[in-house]
């Protein structure tokens, strides 16, 4: 017997920016765009959440500085993280393509996430154009 799709078909899924497989082709869109795949990881900041994962990137081909914040946790987090050794300057959502606040010259970086939600941020001098 044919097995149940989880999803649906792949081509009525494209057709939803919400399906998976949309995400998922916008996701790794991301990856290919800013060279994530080929990053150097250059940082795992301390954190005072316990289900908060924190990993710095440098990007390559001068591509500036990526950092995954995961929310492994079941409650929200709010917390500020400090990345002294990246260049202050403007955090971008690369998911949501929108403004996400600034990290301070100190360093310091506001963490929001809701129960097991995950951010990709760029961290830049200068907002990244539009693709």
């Amino acid at each position: 017997p044919k097995a149940p799709m989880l999803y649906g078909p792949i081509d009525e899924q494209l057709k939803r920016p919400d399906s998976f497989a949309s995400q998922l082709q916008k996701l790794l869109s991301i990856r290919q765009s800013s060279g994530l795949y080929a990053s150097r990881q250059v940082l795992v900041p301390e954190v005072k959440s316990a289900g908060l994962l924190v990993m710095v990137h440098e990007l390559p081909d001068g591509k500036g500085t990526q950092a995954t914040a995961l929310n492994f946790g079941a409650t929200p987090i709010d917390e500020t993280i400090n990345l002294r050794a990246v260049q202050p300057g403007a955090v971008f959502d690369m998911i949501n393509e929108k403004f996400e606040g600034s990290l301070s010259d100190a360093g310091d970086l506001r963490i929001t996430l809701d129960a097991h939600e995950g951010k990709s941020l760029r961290l830049s001098e200068t907002l990244p154009a539009r693709a």
